[in-house]
């Protein structure tokens, strides 16, 4: 904070709350917006009621915002008209992010969805650090949430000069 930094995000690889509760303490008592992370995982132990007791704890702890940490691409479509609007309801007011990486190749619909569904915050990247073990294309994403009725407040012209400018090589 004392640098300038003014968000914090943390998380638990195991989803553990207790391991987040002096990193949150401290950066609140310094003034930072802190968002805490849920990871994402498939099993018959991670159902929406294991994420929103999660969420809940997040929540108790005075989290800014909860975001959903899928590291490895495993989150699926059809598991997501369920998990978000659970998140969601757990969250109340704070905003629910997603933070999704390529690897399995669903990420960039699996935004989509998630604003459908809820999600307030995607987390994506400039198209030439997109996709792989990146984020979905910020211009890609941004475009086809807004073909689908959704505003997007970016601007997207400076997203591409930005992207031109990352690979100008001299």
């Amino acid at each position: 904070a004392a640098n300038g930094m003014r968000y914090h995000t943390t998380y638990d690889a195991l989803n553990d709350i207790r391991n987040l509760e002096v990193a949150v303490r401290a950066a609140k008592g310094v003034g930072l917006h802190t968002v805490g992370g849920l990871v994402y995982t498939h099993s018959p132990v991670h159902t929406d009621d294991y994420y929103a007791e999660k969420a809940r704890q997040l929540v108790a702890l005075g989290v800014d915002g909860i975001f959903i940490k899928d590291p490895s691409g495993l989150l699926r479509p059809e598991r997501v008209p369920t998990l978000v609007p659970a998140l969601k309801q757990e969250c109340g007011e704070l905003p629910l992010q997603l933070h999704s990486h390529c690897l399995s190749g669903l990420a960039p619909y699996v935004a989509i969805l998630a604003v459908e569904h809820g999600v307030d915050v995607v987390h994506t990247a400039t198209s030439t650090l997109a996709n792989a073990a990146s984020h979905p294309s910020t211009e890609l994403v941004a475009r086809n949430i807004r073909r689908r009725g959704y505003a997007v407040d970016a601007d997207l012209d400076a997203v591409g000069d930005a992207a031109a400018d990352q690979v100008d090589i001299p």
